[in-house]
């Protein structure tokens, strides 16, 4: 969830649909609202909700920030992605 990732890495709040994998991450991480997939009404209300309260979205913007530098930053991403390459290369060899 490309879109997930870079909110929590500039700060800003997200909002997420239910069963979409990235509600669990926001869930977790304490860094946006989730509503159920296909419902309108609840989307603009929790539109609605950062609208209007500017300290509830630098309290999930900072949480997801707090957590992107913690486990989803670049540097720790690029490392993960090629220790899994250097062991696909090394299952290869076998």
């Amino acid at each position: 969830p490309n879109k997930l990732f870079e909110a929590m890495m500039l700060a800003k709040p997200i909002v997420v649909a239910e069963r979409t994998h990235a509600d669990a991450l926001v869930r977790r991480h304490g860094c946006g609202l989730v509503v159920p997939y296909g419902d309108w009404d609840a989307l603009e209300a929790a539109l609605a909700t950062l609208a209007t309260e500017p300290a509830l979205c630098r309290q999930l913007g900072s949480a997801g920030r707090a957590a992107y530098e913690a486990l989803y930053n670049w540097e720790l991403m690029a490392s993960r992605l090629l220790a899994l390459y250097a062991e696909l290369g090394a299952a290869k060899m076998r």
